[in-house]
Order: C-alpha cells, then structure tokens, then sequence
C-alpha cells in the first residue's frame, strides 16, 4: 500500500526534475557592480545594456539600484557586449562571455567625465539614444549636434554623435567625431578603440594598428577589439605581434575559439606542426559548428 502512495508523488517530482533541467543547463547569469572609478561610491541609476553577439536583435536594458548592483539572469551561452552610461560619467564598454550554467559576478568602474553639460544637452542626448534605438539616426544626429553647438567642448557629445554616425553607415562622418572626442579626451579608451574598429572595417590596417596599440597601452580588454586588432596585424604580416595579442586575448577569454583558429595558422607558418595542431583541436573542440572549422580539418589530416 505505501509503494501505491508513493508512485504517483515520486512520478510528480520526476517530471518537474525533467522540465526544469532545460532551464537550469542552457542559460547562465551575470550580477555587476558598478562604484566610481578611485573611490567606494557605488553609483545607483547606471544605464546597462548587454548585446548578444551572436544575435544582436537580442539586448537587455538595465539599471543599477542604490547599491549599485544589477542582475540578470536567463542569458544564453555565448559573448556579450556590455555598455555602461551614466550623466556625468564616461562611458564605459566591454565585452564578456556568459557560459553555460554559469552565475558570473563582475565589478566595474566609471571615470568622472569631468564636465557638466546643462540640462538643455543632456535632454537632447537622451532623446537622440531613444531615436537611435528606434533606428532614427538622421534626427539623432540632428539633436546631438545641436547640443554640440551649445557646449562644443563636451567630449561625450562627440563621441555620442560619432555613434550615431557609425549605425548610421557613415564612417567617414564618425571617424572624423571619434577624433574630435578624442583630441578633448586623448586618453578615452572606448573612443579609441571605437577608432580603430572603424579604421580597420575600411582595410586601413596600419593606421587601425596605431590605436588599438594605444588601447591596448592603456589597459584594453575588450576581447572582440583585440582579435581585430590581432587580425590587422595579420594583415600587415606582423604574426609575431599578432601571436601576442591572441595569447592575450586567449588569456582574457579562454573559450575565445577563433583566437585559436588564428593561433592554429600562425604556427603553422612558422612550421611549428605540434602547436599548429594543438590549437586547431582546441577551435574545433571549442566551436565545432565554426565555418572554418572544415579548413581546420583539412589542415590537421595533413598534418598526422
């Protein structure tokens, strides 16, 4: 009689263990904190966006509570760009894997931009990242220039419309406002690495190289800015260089596949067959479904 009981609460608990398990296994999590830059301010009513970029139609949009924390969970497995936007601050960009199962808990920082823009140009900013979210950039732009004609010294607003110019496809336009923003704030890595994004999307490698090298002197981490910048060096034929930067990256990121694929051809051309293979296992291990995968294949049935 107790084994009767029993069966049907056991079967119950069955069941839920099997249609939660999905859940549990395919997504991952992330909590921040976000304090002021050289102090223990945390800072509340910081604008956080995270971008799948595997799927960039797939973005979050929070905030940080008094605390200065934010959380959010149900992430996919895969990379992350994160953003981070507050009056006052500069603005601050990364990007970050979220892996499988994984609670990632992380701490940022933002400078003091170090200027007050009046409200008028603060209002304008706001409603200008609302059109552009909406995909409005020609009245983006339109508003963020007319902040810049009321306060020309404020590096954020170049930079802001440098952005605007960027989704908009003009590069040229948006070069020439990282460089603004720039000459106001030499020492604003997003900008600069934004910069060489932008140099490298138009092939021009050696200057490209010159700001990611910055970047990367003032403490860049942002691992997709890296491997472009491994990629140019590449292309410029400085793979001793390029090797570098990939070992950084992999450091960062160690499930950064494609760092490997790069490693994986970078030995092989120093003929060093054992390291070739060893990283071109370790891509295909770690992005199986990679279209260079095939290539990879190839390569290690030559080598056996």
């Amino acid at each position: 009689m107790n084994k009767n009981i029993n069966l049907p609460v056991i079967s119950m608990l069955f069941l839920l263990l099997v249609l939660l398990s999905p859940l549990y296994s395919s997504t991952g999590s992330l909590k921040g904190y976000i304090q002021e830059k050289g102090t223990d301010k945390p800072l509340a009513n910081v604008k956080v966006t995270l971008v799948f970029l595997t799927n960039t139609t797939v973005r979050f949009e929070l905030e940080t509570d008094k605390n200065g924390y934010f959380y959010k969970t149900g992430l996919q497995n895969g990379m992350y760009q994160v953003t981070l936007d507050k009056e006052g601050y500069t603005p601050y960009q990364d990007t970050l894997r979220i892996k499988v199962a994984e609670n990632r808990e992380m701490d940022f920082h933002l400078e003091p931009a170090g200027i007050t823009t009046s409200n008028t140009s603060f209002g304008l900013v706001n409603d200008a990242k609302k059109l552009m979210s909406a995909g409005k950039y020609d009245e983006a732009i339109e508003k963020i220039s007319r902040a810049i004609e009321k306060e020309p010294g404020a590096f954020v607003l170049y930079y802001n419309r440098a952005v605007a110019y960027e989704k908009q496809g003009d590069k040229d336009k948006a070069l020439l406002d990282y460089q603004k923003t720039l000459e106001l704030k030499p020492d604003f890595l997003l900008a600069i690495s934004a910069a060489g994004n932008l140099l490298a999307k138009k092939s021009d490698f050696p200057e490209a190289v010159k700001y990611y090298k910055k970047a990367v002197d003032l403490g860049l981490t942002d691992t997709v800015a890296l491997y472009n910048y491994g990629a140019c060096l590449i292309n410029l034929g400085d793979n001793e260089q390029a090797k570098a930067v990939f070992e950084k990256l992999i450091e960062l990121d160690p499930g950064y596949a494609d760092a490997y694929y790069q490693m994986g051809i970078i030995y092989l051309g120093m003929s060093d067959n054992a390291k070739a293979k060893e990283f071109l296992k370790k891509f295909i291990e770690l992005d199986p479904e990679n279209t260079n995968a095939a290539v990879a294949k190839e390569i290690l049935q030559t080598l056996d």
